[in-house]
């Protein structure tokens, strides 16, 4: 404050003195001298109010705000709380710098709008990756594509989705496209952790479940409310305590207990061995908890139990069973490198989705039948085939599995093994797979072919069929009113009495046999006379029509008393039985059909095991086998001290070709 004020009086003094001696050189009046020197002093006091007005502004101002420190010296303490306050802004600025810089690396766009233009714009790069001197100026339409003041809003830029939140006519845009990507993916996880097959199960620190997925819930039988809250060993068998520890000690030291193989509990008492993997969960470093995962595997070990028994029992064939073990491993590999062709069907019968591995079978590129009616894929004889899968599916069964046959493109027609199952959109998906159902057909004793129905007026010829059906792993099954014995043959038998003639109770035990390999016999003498030919007639008719579309396995009429107008009626609809010609005699291609079958799966006969097989005499079947070996067809080899029966190729292909 000095320093402003020496300055005025110094000056106000030379202009005095300057202009006396001006006044007196010249010879003036002495009035117009003290009339300028009034003039001068004026205007220095005036300048000098001036300064003083400032001083008590900037006094007031430090005392409002209480920063003017105490002093006896007056203007030393407004000099030194000034410079206090210089200091503090400087500080102020240097922060304010530093939180610019700071939200520069948030991913955030500051703008300022009025009326539909930007007029002020920081760190526009972040989201619209063009400088700020580029924004202003911009409508907000050239901006954006969605604009929503206080909320999600779409840009054109870099960055596409943002949050938008205003303060009177200034926004923040902040990005927030990792945290969408973020909720897809967690809504993700979600969607596989609720519709995994396997049980999924979140522990807490104390091993209590803190989550249960639906996979859980169909394996144990508890719902989710049932188990949450109780310990993991509300699933875990007594005995199995000790051991349950040690897994979670494992996973603790090294993160996870994998191919734990184990037996859990199900609400109902049931025993369910399972597969489980046992993970930590860490956040930032510190375990939070576990996840455990498992699958069951029951049936498989059970499947595993069945076949150590088996090698137990064949430990004495060891040749055979390291043969058999080459042939199991070599089809295990086809198995493994082929592939299903896979399409699927909607509600009105057009083909929706079609596979590389259909191309391959059936042709038809994917753009060529994409559209397309499935009854394209269909022999005319089995054009309803889509209906008849339709309606079975409304009639509430969730997956049918049946040989068929399918049209190529090229117009050739192909058997096929067939599983369907319903999707949810009303529709369905069909797995095929190509069969050769070639050679067995060719082995039969006489000329039957699955899906079809035959009509015989012979009760022997009946039961030979049957019989011969069997032998290649056919489920025999006999609707009668005669004795089982009768029969002579290890078969599912249905007794027909007054009580038990229900057609369609008949019908039903027949059309819903499990597999395809089904040979039927219906014996219809007692249903006719009963009276029951119309009955009896629209049976055959219906199981003809689902055995041929379905490829159910085979079915065999008889009747000994039926009328002629029936005969003729039954002949319509059914095909006739006729024995296949051997150029060989029939009881040494008996012996020889034997042998080849039994060889298919490995098994080498003995003269003993052909006489228990086929109840000839010792001396009968020695002549039988010297006819073959003469032939060339079989050679007898010795084993240890037995001697075995093997079939040579030329034998082989009399059986494959000649029958």
């Amino acid at each position: 404050m000095i320093s402003r004020i020496a300055p005025i009086l110094v000056a106000t003094s030379s202009i005095s003195i300057l202009l006396t001696y001006v006044i007196l050189s010249n010879n003036l009046p002495l009035s117009f001298l003290i009339y300028v020197i009034i003039i001068t002093f004026g205007i220095g006091f005036f300048a000098f109010g001036s300064t003083f007005k400032h001083y008590f502004e900037i006094k007031e101002f430090l005392e409002s705000r209480n920063l003017l420190i105490s002093s006896k010296n007056e203007l030393k303490a407004i000099e030194i709380s000034v410079k206090n306050l210089i200091e503090e802004l400087d500080k102020t600025k240097n922060s304010f710098k530093s939180i610019l810089s700071a939200i520069s690396e948030l991913d955030v766009w500051i703008f300022e709008v009025e009326g539909d233009k930007i007029v002020k714009s920081m760190f526009s790069e972040n989201i619209l990756g063009i400088k700020d001197s580029e924004t202003v100026g911009k409508k907000i339409e050239d901006i954006f594509v969605k604009f929503n003041p206080n909320g999600e809003s779409e840009v054109k830029g870099k960055v596409k989705i943002v949050e938008l939140k205003s303060s009177g006519n200034i926004f923040i845009a902040r990005n927030i496209e990792r945290r969408k990507n973020l909720e897809r993916e967690l809504a993700l996880l979600k969607t596989v952790f609720e519709h995994s097959i396997d049980a999924i199960v979140l522990l807490d620190l104390d091993s209590k479940i803190v989550s249960w997925n639906k996979g859980a819930e169909l394996m144990f039988g508890y719902k989710a409310e049932e188990v949450i809250g109780k310990p993991f060993t509300i699933i875990v068998p007594q005995e199995f305590h000790e051991t349950c520890r040690k897994n979670f000690k494992k996973a603790i030291l090294e993160g996870y207990a994998k191919d734990i193989e184990s037996i859990r509990i199900a609400k109902n008492g049931e025993k369910i061995i399972v597969d489980q993997t046992l993970t930590s969960i860490y956040n930032e470093g510190e375990l939070i908890g576990f996840v455990s995962i498992m699958r069951d595997i029951t049936k498989r070990k059970e499947m595993e139990m069945k076949l150590l028994e088996t090698c137990d029992e064949l430990e004495r064939k060891t040749n055979d069973l390291i043969s058999l073990q080459r042939e199991l491993e070599y089809l295990a590999r086809i198995v493994e490198t082929s592939n299903d062709a896979i399409y699927s069907v909607d509600a009105e019968g057009k083909i929706k989705s079609w596979n590389r591995t259909a191309e391959k079978l059936l042709g038809w590129k994917r753009e060529e039948i994409i559209g397309k009616d499935s009854s394209i894929l269909l022999p005319e004889e089995i054009k309803n085939e889509t209906a008849v899968i339709m309606q079975r599916i409304r009639d509430g069964q969730r997956e049918l599995r049946f040989e068929t046959r399918r049209l190529t493109k090229g117009g050739e027609i192909i058997s096929v093994d067939v599983t369907v199952s319903p999707l949810d959109n009303s529709g369905f998906s069909v797995i095929l797979r190509p069969i050769a159902d070639s050679l067995e057909k060719r082995m039969f004793r006489f000329n039957v072919e699955r899906g079809r129905t035959y009509f015989t007026k012979d009760i022997y010829q009946a039961i030979e069929v049957l019989k011969d059906l069997k032998s290649f792993g056919y489920n025999a099954v006999i609707v009668s009113r005669r004795f089982p014995e009768e029969f002579k043959i290890d078969a599912r038998f249905y007794w027909l009495s007054d009580q038990s003639m229900d057609f369609e109770g008949i019908y039903d035990f027949i059309a819903t046999l499990e597999g395809w390999r089904n040979a039927v016999l219906i014996d219809l003498d007692y249903m006719l006379i009963k009276g029951k030919f119309n009955e009896a007639f629209t049976l055959i008719q219906k199981l003809r029509d689902i055995y041929y579309i379905l490829n159910k396995g085979i079915i065999i009429v008889h009747s000994a008393v039926i009328s002629k107008e029936g005969e003729a009626l039954l002949r319509a609809e059914c095909l006739e039985i006729k024995a296949k010609a051997s150029a060989i005699p029939p009881e040494a291609f008996e012996i020889l059909k034997l042998v080849y079958t039994k060889a298919r799966f490995g098994e080498k006969l003995s003269i003993k095991d052909i006489m228990n097989e086929l109840g000839v005499t010792r001396n009968t079947i020695k002549k039988r086998l010297s006819y073959l070996t003469e032939k060339g067809l079989i050679r007898v080899v010795k084993e240890g001290r037995e001697k075995v029966i093997e079939i040579t190729d030329e034998g082989k292909a009399i059986v494959i070709d000649a029958i």
